[in-house]
This record gives structure tokens, sequence and C-alpha cells, in this order.
């Protein structure tokens, strides 16, 4: 059918851009970018389990911050009016991007995969590449943009719906031992940025405007990034949500509240 074909280009040209994109990667280099705890912030918590945002969390290439962290996280989980326990099991989801050519994000995620290999009783590395998407939704005509939308799961090569799901699932039951989930890309904006605020506007009811703003404000300008959060914001409207998935509605948007 027609509807079959349509789509059927549509995944393959993406399947074409996320090609397109590991290429570009490998030119960029990545700036290291030392644990910072002005770029960590407590999200969520649910059952006793947190989640936070944040940057690289290694203060040198080769050296994974594991002390420092964890006192970062409860100092967050502080400002955020919680007491982060004492025994956790940390969940580390790392969107760094490697290309497989030694560049110097695989540097930084062998340093995250030594030191959960040496350290299993810590937790667990995840590592989910990220990298935006080529064209914003408003470059669509509306019928093919909803229907887009609605199937976001199927071609976003960031899989925004699923991980984003996946993550509220692991933080929204009871484990013996509760759980700490920190996700990161180098500096925290970009990549960091565009799960969080998916996070935040599918789970925690913010709108697009607030999201955008705080995110904005934390330096989040890599266009990619950016278009792929508006097309998960166009993928909730498709589940009867309705938000205002625009750049430029912002001036009479409230802060971001954190927990």
């Amino acid at each position: 059918s027609t509807q079959s074909n349509g789509g059927s280009t549509t995944y393959t040209n993406m399947k074409l851009l996320f090609l397109c994109l590991v290429v570009l990667a490998s030119t960029v280099v990545a700036s290291f970018d030392p644990l910072n705890p002005k770029r960590i912030f407590l999200l969520d918590e649910r059952h006793g389990n947190f989640l936070f945002r944040g940057n690289l969390p290694e203060t040198d290439p080769h050296t994974f911050a594991d002390t420092l962290l964890k006192q970062y996280l409860k100092d967050a989980a502080q400002h955020g009016g919680h007491v982060l326990p004492e025994r956790f099991a940390l969940f580390d989801i790392s969107f760094l991007t490697p290309t497989g050519t030694g560049d110097d994000e695989e540097t930084y995620l062998k340093t995250e995969i030594s030191f959960f290999s040496a350290h299993p009783g810590v937790g667990s590395l995840i590592s989910w590449p990220m990298f935006g998407d080529d064209k914003p939704p408003a470059d669509f005509p509306p019928d093919l943009r909803s229907s887009m939308a609605a199937s976001l799961d199927a071609w976003q090569v960031d899989q925004l719906p699923r991980r984003v799901a996946q993550v509220f699932n692991m933080l929204d039951r009871k484990y013996d031992v509760p759980i700490v989930i920190y996700f990161h890309c180098l500096h925290g904006q970009d990549r960091t940025g565009e799960f969080a605020a998916a996070y935040q506007m599918q789970y925690l009811q913010q709108s697009f405007q607030t999201v955008w703003s705080f995110n904005k404000a934390l330096g989040m300008d890599d266009e990619p990034k950016i278009f792929g959060l508006l097309w998960f914001c166009e993928y909730l409207n498709s589940l009867a949500y309705k938000l205002q998935c625009r750049l430029d509605d912002l001036a009479s948007e409230p802060a971001l509240s954190v927990v």
C-alpha cells in the first residue's frame, strides 16, 4: 500500500541518517570535562530509588570518580529535600558515542567499563549511545509528521520512547537494596538534556517550554539533540498529551522544578 511504502522509505532514510551521524561523530574531538557538581541534578525519587542527571563521572580520562560521585549525589539529594541511602546499587547510563577509532569518548567509556568490571558490587554500566535526529518535525507535512511521531520508537536512533520507559520502570519498583540511576554524556547538556527533558515531560508532567528553558540555560545547543527532543514531544502528543512542541513559547514559563 501507499502508506506501507512511505513508512518503509522513511525508516530506510532514518537508518541511512544513522550511518551518516556515526561518520560525522568520528570527526568531533570530545574535550574532557571532569565531574562537576554544578551539572548534577536530582530528577526523580520513587520507592527510595533515585534518578540523577549529570556529566562525565571521571576525574581524569582514566579514573572513575566513585567516591566523589557518591558525595555529589548525596549533596544533590539533600538539596532536593531527600536523604540518599548509605547503601545502594548504582546504574551508570552512559550516552557517550565512541566511533571505534580510538577517539576520546571511546577512552572515557573504557574507563567506565573497567571500573564496573573491577567493582561488580557497586552496580552496573548501561551504554546507550545517543545521536539525536537530523531534521525537526516542522520539516515534514502535518500528516506525515503525525504518523512519524506516533511510530517514533520504530525509527528513532536514540529510542527515546523505549529507553525513557525502561528507566521509569527501573525506578518505579521496590528493591531489597535501593538503586540510584545516574545518566550522563560528556558535558551533561545535549544528550543528557535530550533524555532528561523527555523523562520530565512524560513522567513529571512538565511542559516542553519548562524543560527546554532549563536545558538551554545549561548550554543545550546541539541541533540534532534538540530535534530529538522535539520529536519526543510530538510522540507524547500522539499519546494524548497536550504539549506545545515549539522553541519560541518560553516567556511566561516558570523555572524548572526538581525533586
